[in-house]
Formats: C-alpha cells, sequence, structure tokens
C-alpha cells in the first residue's frame, strides 16, 4: 500500500484522528508531544482483513532528525503477516523485518516528513504560498528516502468542527503516481487528507464528515444506508474442489442482487469496493479462484475459469440472500473471468464491467502476445501466483535482479536460475504453442455472442489494453449495442495517476468512477432508472491535446482512414508509392543484447522520450513529411507489408513513434508485433517455406494522440524485443527445449500492387480544440 500522508503544522500537545475505510472508521492515530523536540505517535486500525499496531517516535533538534524508533505489526488473525522494526540514530539507520539479521545503512533524515499510518506525524510543511503548481522536498520515514510531494492552489470550504462553522483549505496534490487531498484550517492546521483510489481518508476527531461521500451528489443512485455484515462461505464446484469465499451484504434480513467478484491475488486484499456495495443494498461476494488463497484445488490459470464461473454464479443464485441477479466487477485477471463467466450465458449474469482485462485468447497478450512469447511478463506474474515463499507483485519484481538468467536456453531452465524453483504453471505454458492447446482459454469466437451489457475500462498504457480492444471489437463487429467504453491516460494501474515518467496529462486525466459504477449495477440489477442512458457510450482521452472526448462508438464516427505507405529506398512514409522497393536485414538471435522495452513503457524510467539516433538504428526506419497542422490520430491502427525469410521463422517488432523537429521521439502508439509461424493463424505455428512470400499484419495498440503540426510520424521495425520477447531462435524448435541459433535473412517488400503501409484514422480537428 501506499505510504499514507503525512500531515503538517498540528501546534497542539495531544491530538486525535480517525481513519476511515470505503467510509466506516477504520481505527486511530494519537499523536502527543513530549517536549525537547521529541513527538510519539501511535495507530491501531484494521484494514482489509488486517489488524495494524504502529510506533513512531522521531527526536529533533532545529528542524533535524536525531532519533528515530519505529515498530510496526500487521496481523491476519492470530497470524504476523508483517513485523518491522526501524532505529536511527548517529547518522546510522537498521531496517528488521522479523527474519534475519538486521540492514544497516548511512542516510540523513530531514524535516519535513511522513509514515505509513502515522499522517498526522510532525510539523513544520507551510502551504500558506502555494498559488500553483508547487513540488516541496520531504522525507518518507519508514523507508528512509526523500520523496516529493506536488501540490496544486488550493480551495476554500466551509466545514463544522466542533458543531461551530470554520474555513478548510483543501490542497489537491500527489505522492508518486497518486492524487490526494490535503485539508487544513485557517490557522494552517491539519484537518485531514483523503486518497480517493484507495478510499482511505484520515480526519481529526470532531471534523468528522470533512470529506463529503461523492455519491451525496447523486442522490438518485443507491446511498449508503445498510450496515454490513461479513461472513465467509464455501463454494464447491461441480468437480467436488471447495473454493472459499467472503461476502459482504446487508446485514438487514432480504433478497439483495449481488456481485461477484473472483480473484488469485487473495481476496481479502481486493476487499477494497466490499463496504461501497454492501452498504448500498448489495450482497458483494469475494472468491479466492481455484487454487489460490483459500481455495482447493489446482491453479491452472486462464483454463478453468469458465466452469468455476458458471458454478460460482449458480451457488449465489440460490442462496438466500441473493434475488436472482448478479453482477461482475474487476480488473486485470480480475477483468478475465468475467469475460470467461460470459461466454457461459448463465441466466443470472445481468452485467459485466472488466477494467483492464486481458483478451480471451492466449494468443494476444499472455502467455503469448500475437503469437511471440511475453517472456519478462510471463515470468513476472507467474511469480505473484506461483510463490511458494513470497508475497505477491512487490516481491516478484524484487527477485527478478538476476537479468542475465534471461539468456538461459533452453527457456524452461530460467525459472529456476532466476528464482530458485521450477514453476509448474510456466512450464505448462511453454509447451501449449498455439490456440489449439487452449481449448477452455480461447474462447474469442464466443465473445460477439455475449448479449448482457459491458462496461470496458483500459488505459493507453495499459499492458493488457490489447484486451479490451479486441473485446470492444468482436462485440461491436457482431452488432452489440449495449457496451461502453473508457480509454484514460493510465497504465495497468487504471485512474490512478496524472502523469507517466515526465509526461503531464493533467489532474483531469483522473475520472471519478464509484458513481458510475454504482449507476451501472442500479441500472441493470436494481432495474432503477438513474440516467445512465445519459453516460456517453465512449470516453477517451487525447494525449497531446490532453483533453477526454465523448462520443458514441470507437472507431469514432465522423473519423477517415489514412494510409502512409512504405518507400524503402528513401526511407519515407509517403501518400503515393511510384516504384517497388525492397529492403533485406539478418538478424542474429545469439548477438541479442537485452534493451529498454520501448513497447513496455511502464518499463522505462526518468523520461518518456527517446533520441532519433536509437530508433534510426532499427533495420527499417521510415519518416513522414512534416505535419502540415495539429493532427489527432486513433485507432484502428495497422502496420501491413508483405516479406520473405531464409529462416524457418522469424518475428517482427514494429512501433510507431511522434517525432519533434529536434528528432526527440514519443511513443504514443503502443507497439505491435507477430511471430512469422503465426502469419496464417493462431492456432498452430506453421514453418515458413524459405523464399515464400508473406503477408504480415501488425495490430498497433489502440491510442489517441494529437501530433503537432511540424512533427512527424515515425516508423520503424525490427525482428527482436528482448528481453520483454523471448528471442526467436529462427528453428521451429519446441519453445521448451530449443537451444540452437538460426540466422534470419529477411526482406520487406512494397509496390503499388501491394504496399507496405501504415494505416490509422484521423478525427475532426475540432473535436479537440
Amino acid at each position: 500500500m501506499s505510504p499514507f500522508l503525512l500531515a503538517l503544522n498540528l501546534q497542539v500537545s495531544t491530538k486525535e484522528f480517525v481513519f476511515r475505510f470505503d467510509g466506516k472508521e477504520a481505527g486511530t492515530n494519537v499523536i502527543r508531544d513530549l517536549g525537547n523536540g521529541a513527538s510519539e505517535s501511535t495507530s491501531e486500525l484494521d484494514l482489509q482483513g488486517l489488524h495494524i499496531s504502529s510506533k513512531l517516535t522521531i527526536e529533533s533538534v532545529e528542524g533535524k532528525v536525531t532519533k528515530i524508533d519505529f515498530d510496526e505489526k500487521m496481523l491476519q488473525g492470530t497470524k504476523t503477516v508483517r513485523a518491522a522494526t526501524i532505529k536511527f540514530a548517529n547518522g546510522k539507520a537498521s531496517f528488521a523485518n522479523g527474519t534475519g539479521k538486521p540492514t544497516e545503512v548511512s542516510v540523513v533524515p530531514t524535516l519535513p516528513a511522513f509514515a505509513n499510518f502515522h499522517p498526522g506525524f510532525l510539523a513544520g510543511l507551510d502551504l500558506s504560498k502555494i498559488s500553483g503548481p508547487t513540488t516541496i522536498k520531504t522525507f518518507l520515514l519508514e523507508g528512509l528516502t526523500p520523496v516529493n510531494l506536488e501540490f496544486n492552489a488550493p480551495a476554500s470550504r466551509n466545514i463544522l468542527f466542533g458543531g461551530k462553522a470554520t474555513e478548510a483549505k483543501v490542497y489537491p496534490f500527489k505522492l508518486a503516481t497518486i492524487s490526494a487531498s490535503m485539508a487544513l484550517d485557517s490557522e494552517g492546521k491539519l484537518l485531514g487528507w483523503v486518497v480517493p483510489s484507495q478510499k482511505i481518508s484520515f480526519e481529526l476527531k470532531g471534523s468528522e464528515g470533512l470529506f463529503v461521500d461523492p455519491m451525496a451528489k447523486y442522490p438518485e443512485l443507491s446511498q449508503a444506508t445498510y450496515d454490513t455484515l461479513i461472513e465467509d462461505a464455501d463454494i464447491k464446484l461441480r468437480d467436488g474442489v471447495v473454493t472459499r469465499a467472503t461476502i459482504y451484504r446487508p446485514k438487514k434480513e432480504g433478497r439483495y442482487p449481488a456481485i461477484l467478484a473472483r480473484t488469485p491475488y487473495g481476496r481479502k486484499a481486493a476487499s477494497t469496493s466490499a463496504n461501497f456495495f454492501a452498504s448500498r443494498g448489495y450482497a458483494y461476494v469475494l472468491q479466492d479462484v481455484r487454487g489460490t488463497g483459500d481455495s482447493k484445488g489446482q491453479f491452472l490459470p486462464l483454463e478453468t475459469e469458465r466452469a468455476d464461473g458458471y458454478d460460482t454464479l449458480d451457488w449465489i443464485d440460490n442462496q438466500a440472500w441473493c434475488d436472482g441477479k448478479i453482477g461482475m466487477i474487476g480488473a486485470s485477471y480480475v477483468g478475465f473471468v468475467q469475460w470467461a463467466a460470459a461466454v457461459e450465458n448463465h441466466p443470472s449474469l445481468k452485467c459485466i464491467v472488466p477494467q483492464v482485462s486481458p483478451p480471451g485468447s492466449a494468443m494476444w497478450n499472455l502467455p503469448y502476445d500475437a503469437g511471440t512469447l511475453l517472456l519478462m511478463g510471463d515470468l513476472w506474474w507467474m511469480r505473484i501466483v506461483d510463490n511458494p515463499d513470497g508475497n505477491g507483485a512487490m516481491d516478484a519484481m524484487a527477485e527478478m535482479k538476476n537479468m542475465k538468467s534471461l539468456n538461459t536456453l533452453p527457456l524452461s531452465a530460467i525459472d529456476e536460475k532466476m528464482f530458485g524453483f521450477t514453476s509448474k504453471i510456466y512450464d505448462r505454458w511453454l509447451t501449449k504453442e498455439g490456440s489449439k492447446n487452449w481449448p477452455t482459454f480461447d474462447f474469442e469466437n464466443l465473445i460477439g455472442k455475449v448479449k448482457i451489457p459491458v462496461l470496458h475500462i483500459s488505459g493507453w498504457f495499459d499492458g493488457d489494453e490489447i484486451g479490451t480492444q479486441r473485446n470492444w471489437m468482436l462485440g461491436r463487429n457482431a452488432g452489440k449495442k449495449n457496451q461502453w467504453l473508457i480509454y484514460g491516460p493510465w497504465t495497468h494501474f487504471f485512474n490512478t495517476t496524472t502523469s507517466l515518467q515526465d509526461v503531464k496529462f493533467g489532474d483531469h486525466a483522473l475520472l471519478e468512477l464509484d458513481s458510475l459504477y454504482l449507476r451501472w449495477f442500479d441500472t441493470w440489477l436494481k432495474d432503477k432508472s438513474v440516467g445512465l442512458e445519459k453516460v456517453s457510450k465512449v470516453k477517451f482521452f487525447v494525449t497531446g491535446a490532453n483533453k477526454w472526448v465523448e462520443t458514441s462508438d470507437w472507431p469514432m464516427p465522423g473519423s477517415k482512414e489514412q494510409v502512409l505507405k512504405f518507400d524503402l529506398a528513401s526511407g519515407k512514409l509517403t501518400e503515393k508509392l511510384s516504384k517497388a522497393t525492397s529492403k533485406t536485414y539478418t538478424f542474429d538471435p545469439s548477438k541479442t543484447k537485452m534493451g529498454v522495452d520501448t513497447l513496455d513503457l511502464a518499463s522505462q524510467s526518468g523520461t518518456m522520450f527517446m533520441p532519433k539516433m536509437l530508433i534510426k538504428s532499427s533495420p527499417i526506419y521510415l519518416e513522414s513529411e512534416p505535419l502540415v497542422e495539429d493532427t489527432t490520430v486513433t485507432g484502428p491502427m495497422s502496420i501491413e507489408f508483405d516479406f520473405k525469410s531464409e529462416a524457418k521463422d522469424t518475428d517482427f517488432f514494429g512501433d510507431v513513434w511522434d517525432m519533434d523537429e529536434k528528432g526527440k521521439a514519443y511513443p504514443a502508439f503502443r507497439g505491435g508485433k507477430i511471430r512469422a509461424a503465426y502469419v496464417n493463424g493462431m492456432d498452430q505455428p506453421r514453418a515458413l517455406v524459405a523464399g515464400k512470400t508473406y503477408r504480415a499484419k501488425l495490430m498497433i495498440w489502440d491510442a489517441a494522440h494529437t501530433v503537432k503540426k511540424g512533427h512527424r510520424l515515425v516508423l520503424r521495425i525490427k525482428s527482436e524485443n528482448f528481453p520483454a520477447a523471448a528471442r526467436n531462435l529462427g528453428g521451429m524448435e519446441p519453445l521448451a527445449t530449443a537451444t540452437k541459433f538460426f540466422t534470419q535473412k529477411n526482406t520487406i517488400m512494397s509496390s503499388s500492387s501491394s504496399p507496405a503501409v501504415f494505416k490509422f484514422q484521423v478525427i475532426p480537428a475540432q473535436v479537440v480544440k
């Protein structure tokens, strides 16, 4: 969990604050002035199934920290989930997490500072002069590292404090990628703060209600009038496997519509929205999918979710507290399981909200990405879900330090070399080349038959965005009218950040989505008329212009397809091609070096931009003429070309950039790729015939970006993207056991009768002005 934010100018000897999670009191924080520059903060709270006890004492002299004592314990029942101790004195700090020998480091803590679960601790930050965007250097005590808080100008509000009217100033701010707001009274004393994306607030006792429930603005929606009952239950699946679930529902007896979320990441950690819906008259069911958390059985990721989802819906439908109407919601894998259940057509499933969902195919994202093996992504995700002694994503990323192990062949040996154990999941994935080997996962042919309403949500920089793109288009192509779509300027952690590295999208890049979710479920599960028909079917964010656009369809009505052709002789992208051209290059997989994955923006650090000299080193590099006017480019987009190869197999990776007049390139468009063995179908890999001409189509992931006047569109194609994707060895040997390298001599061709092209949509200029 992200650090809870510290606060400011307490100017009191003792103060008590209240933590609230999802609108309910979760615990307290008490701060005491011990005198002589020393202060103590103690917190006790219950959060998502964890009981947290934390104590922090700091001594300072003239604004400099001289001593820190920190002790924190997290309990899940009687089990200690985390125990941490930090001590600092005389320029040295020691960390201990309950296991192993304490780590000692040299560090210089400064003030102002903040810490998890001590958001009101230590005064000293003066915000009185802030009138616009301002960055303030602070210090994260638990990590003993400097961090920046980015503040914006405050807004004034009148609130009740201790029954009396008082003026508060509310400052929007951001810590890393987390957006929040902080409130101070007219004297600069802290009243509280709120982190909307985490449904967490922190308020000075007596000022409760400082942060108003956003749903109160929508009286037509279900309001939080119910007390909540929480209970665990066993759900038996058709093969006898017993899974575990937690149900959050109104205490008042009755029959209620249900909302289901099925997760492999631990149901207690996914309970953020549970009370939100339960307090508004819904039964919210959180289930550990088979073989994960407290559920029995073997976890075969993505393969058993169709039948298991149907059985779970059946169980809910037969409960006395369910009225027979069920919806589903959730992100990533929790989005995928919604589609897996939806294609089974359970009569009680009335609607779904798949957020940042992978596609309904093993061949287009994970574990295979357009036929190429998603090496880094597979290993990282595998380590989260197939992790005998770790604790989720943070541990998984921390363990991926031995990057040289990615050079290991055969591929089946990498997991042992990198993590020290053999993953049955990873090994299974390597042996299942082609969609024919995924009979219960490969259900894209059924997506168009899903009749229930769907609310798709994703981000332009989401690593699973291709799932939303494909699922939307499969429905649209089948004539589906009851689907809605939101695309923001977000990564997989959608709707949490207003910037990406050094590119800022503005505070308006975040949306208030809770009211939309409630409007959605009130409409389809409670049959309430709450104005969903007034919500635009499509809402997308245009980067470059930093503007939201609302419309009725995607691609946007009124957009026009443009086609730029490859002139491989001159290196130009052009509207007209006067003669046939071609270019031949050789790819030797034995000489591949690890590089930055420019097709996965989350892997980059520092800057989003790349100099022309690095892009131009690609085997195929093409530029358009400078644009004569601002042009907003959107999807669908594709790179298509004829090719031939002297090898049995090869890969093609293509991406498109927005390059300014100085040669600085911005990766506005997520690249496409294809393993050549799949150009004639994803059902199975087929060896290329030497010298034979094939047609490749690389699907560029959806985007909407305004390319400014004078900028160029730049396109490149290469045959490797290692280590994001596994190297194609070129010999058509089985992925799991292949060790021999084969040089790949590839020729890309473009002619007037069969041009190599970049296809894209352009929306009317007035839309983004």
